[in-house]
């Protein structure tokens, strides 16, 4: 190895586990987020510091409610996908019910039909 490549090899500086998440507007108010945990690891290239995603962690997926409890979230599937060091896309498939007394069959049959289904992805960068 020559003095320039030995110059501009970038050095890792510190890598630690992170929680990305991404935010989803489903409307009337109700916002819920998807999240996975990565690692992460910041990068000294030359001058210039930069974040770069190394593995998303299996089974981390989640989702929460933001700022309504008066829904049920059920989560179907969050799976984070590396495309590149600087892109991270979370995918998420899941619904929201809202919240009923269990003992009523009427009740129970409201919930089903006001049952809202969500999916989609979204790109994250560090």
């Amino acid at each position: 190895m020559n003095f320039a490549e030995e110059q501009f090899s970038p050095d890792i500086i510190e890598s630690y586990e992170a929680e990305y998440a991404a935010i989803i507007d489903l409307g009337e108010e109700i916002f819920v987020q998807a999240g996975v945990l990565v690692q992460v690891q910041e990068v000294r290239d030359g001058e210039t510091i930069r974040k770069e995603f190394r593995k998303v962690y299996e089974n981390t997926g989640y989702l929460s409610a933001q700022n309504s409890n008066s829904i049920e979230l059920v989560k179907n599937y969050v799976v984070g996908t590396l495309q590149h060091s600087s892109q991270l896309q979370i995918s998420f498939n899941g619904f929201t019910e809202h919240k009923v007394n269990e003992g009523e069959s009427e009740a129970q049959h409201q919930k089903v039909e006001n049952r809202k289904h969500f999916s989609g992805s979204r790109f994250i960068h560090p």
